[in-house]
């Protein structure tokens, strides 16, 4: 392809300016695509700035990875659950016959985890006990009619655990 098809290329620097407009976004969790398209360049031209300055690299990979912890650590959080503390208003009574007044009282409350959360969770760390879908491998030219018959009302049928 010809020089004038492709059109022109401008050189492109990693300035401080850029550098700290690359780590905000990185920080913030946006791809590398999204980033590219925020700064006005393309993906190969950000990943060979990366490879030319080793220094920058690892610190645009480390801001990346902390908005990857923030989220894994909001994600635990919500699905073992935690707790929050409040202020809320209380009406207090003065007295018989002497009225009331209202009190500032800090409350905690639990906040219980989540139950997609906690799939989610368990799913990504122990994929061959929590996943979707469990594999059964059975010979059963080994079984009897009786344990074919077992197995098929448990798996098949929806049995329970006879």
């Amino acid at each position: 392809m010809s020089e004038e098809k492709r059109g022109k290329t401008q050189k492109f620097f990693l300035t401080e300016e850029i550098k700290e407009e690359l780590i905000k976004y990185a920080r913030a969790g946006l791809i590398n695509d999204q980033i590219c398209k925020l700064i006005g360049i393309c993906d190969k031209t950000l990943w060979n700035k990366l490879k030319e300055d080793p220094e920058f690299e690892r610190e645009f990979k480390n801001a990346k990875q902390l908005a990857d912890v923030e989220v894994e650590n909001s994600l635990y959080k919500g699905a073992v659950g935690y707790t929050i503390k409040q202020q809320e208003a209380k009406v207090v009574l003065d007295g018989k016959d002497s009225g009331s007044h209202v009190e500032i009282v800090e409350v905690e409350r639990h906040i219980p985890g989540e139950f997609n959360k906690q799939r989610l969770w368990l799913m990504n760390r122990n994929p061959d006990k929590w996943k979707d879908k469990q594999e059964l491998s059975v010979d059963v030219t080994k079984l009897s009619d009786e344990e074919l018959e077992k197995l098929a009302k448990k798996y098949l049928l929806g049995g329970g655990d006879e």
